[in-house]
């Protein structure tokens, strides 16, 4: 996964050991090699025939026409020749420069400038509706109400600058694109059901005339309307991002299902926080407090990996694809963690997630070593998804992710063998280290009609459970 992979040597072909530059090099050698071979023969041509003229005693008359034709056809030949070569040789140098001092694209800087100012009011609308909810949830206990008033980055975008673009594989490499890529790609890309392009940007954004507006009203006001606006304005952001491009071939053409993105390192975030509104608020340095730290978890802490955004682009094939509408086993987690010191001072808990369904585990306040044990219901043991998150809150209420674990249960062959452990570890994070135990055990199959009674149903679950523990002792005297 690129989420978490590590920069990997670029792919060479079956046994071959030349750079792109050789590559290169022999291609222009063969196209000069077959044009010289003309030029040789047609001179030799022109020669004999100058030969044949002199023989025959041509008087000086036919030479300047025979001149003007030799003239003109080998600078025909000869410009066709360095031209191409001249071309091939831009196309070569212009392709290594932006792979190996990373591109700068200015048209795609252009092209974000126009859509962010185009779409102002739709990611007005856009923002407004995911954050009102999660305002609403966070807000502090002194205020009535919140929510988002205005939104606008001005004429100054985000920029992007540097760009860096890698294949991305399920064994957790990152293979840079170069010349030698763009010339060998995957042998089995346009078989595979799924590919990721991973693209690492300098993002940046300075942007004096951006403005965020929080309308908030203070819970003791009573029938006074102590109500006012709070701008968030004067953004200035940079920091590595990472894109990440989904495809999948069980959607239509052109079979992108999802982009992604993070920070891969925290930010530097700087803006100002000032009241629209002349209103005297002893609550305003506080309040002023929590809108800071709640735009810095947002840009800080939610949006760097593991946390992410997620923009989906169509539904989902795999949820839509496997159709599972009964549960077809029981799976038992026992999660134990802490061995390598805690994970962070503020107070955190392990989240699952299993396709819809969401648990959550004890919070854990103090100590190191923990462990919790949990069952839930698994659908499809080759499309469901188990999702380990460490999550943790803040003192003033602010959540966010520390770690992710993403674990396909194909890739575990619960079918075959039901009781397994797994340890995952996050390198060079203090407290990541987990040890899972898994422990599937599948649902028996009843057939149940109108007019089955409950002491039928409990006769016929009771025998089908007896026949699955004399199933497994069989199996094991075996």
């Amino acid at each position: 996964m690129a989420e978490a992979g590590k920069t990997a040597p670029s792919p060479s072909p079956k046994d071959a050991k030349e750079s792109p530059s050789v590559n290169m090099a022999e291609d222009m050698k063969a196209f000069r090699g077959k044009h010289y071979f003309r030029l040789v023969v047609s001179t030799a041509g022109f020669v004999v025939l100058a030969w044949i003229f002199g023989r025959i005693g041509f008087g000086i008359v036919w030479l300047a026409p025979f001149l003007v034709l030799v003239f003109s056809w080998w600078n025909r030949t000869s410009s066709e020749i360095l031209e191409t070569t001249a071309r091939l040789a831009d196309v070569q140098a212009r392709r290594e420069r932006a792979f190996q001092n990373a591109e700068t694209a200015e048209w795609l800087n252009f092209i974000v400038n126009r859509w962010c100012v185009f779409s102002d009011s739709s990611i007005l609308s856009l923002i407004k509706t995911s954050l009102d909810p999660l305002l609403e949830y966070y807000k502090p206990t002194f205020l009535e109400s919140i929510e988002v008033e205005d939104f606008t980055l001005g004429s100054r975008t985000p920029y992007f600058k540097y760009i860096e673009c890698f294949d991305s594989f399920e064994d957790n490499r990152k293979i840079k694109a170069s010349e030698l890529a763009m010339r060998f790609p995957p042998s089995d890309l346009s078989r595979t059901p799924k590919y990721k392009a991973v693209m690492d940007v300098d993002l940046g954004l300075a942007s004096p005339d951006s403005k965020f507006v929080i309308r908030v009203k203070i819970a003791k006001a009573a029938l006074l309307d102590l109500s006012t606006d709070i701008a968030v304005e004067d953004f200035h952001i940079n920091g590595k991002m990472q894109f990440v491009f989904s495809f999948n071939r069980n959607i239509p053409f052109p079979h992108l299902a999802a982009i992604s993105l993070c920070f891969l390192e925290e930010p530097e975030v700087e803006f100002n926080i000032r009241l629209l509104k002349a209103v005297q608020l002893m609550e305003f340095p506080l309040l002023k407090s929590w809108v800071a730290n709640l735009v810095n978890d947002c840009l800080k802490l939610s949006l760097v990996d593991p946390g992410r955004l997620t923009i989906p682009l169509c539904d989902d094939p795999d949820v839509l694809g496997h159709g599972a509408q009964y549960g077809c086993g029981i799976l038992t987690l026992t999660i134990e963690g802490g061995y390598d010191g805690r994970l962070t001072d503020d107070v955190h808990w392990c989240a699952l997630t299993l396709g819809e369904q969401k648990r959550q585990l004890k919070e854990i306040h103090h100590g190191d070593e923990w462990s919790d044990k949990i069952s839930i219901l698994v659908y499809s043991l080759t499309y469901d998804k188990l999702i380990l998150k460490m999550k943790a809150k803040r003192k003033l209420g602010n959540k966010y992710t520390v770690l992710e674990y993403q674990i396909p249960l194909a890739r575990l062959g619960l079918d075959t063998n039901g009781d397994q452990e797994e340890v995952f570890e996050k390198s060079r994070q203090r407290g990541s280290k987990m040890k899972v135990s898994f422990e599937y055990a599948p649902l028996p199959v009843i057939n149940i009609t109108n007019e089955t009674t409950e002491e039928d149903f409990q006769k016929n679950y009771l025998d089908k459970m007896k026949d699955e523990e004399n199933n497994n002792s069989e199996g094991i005297r075996l």
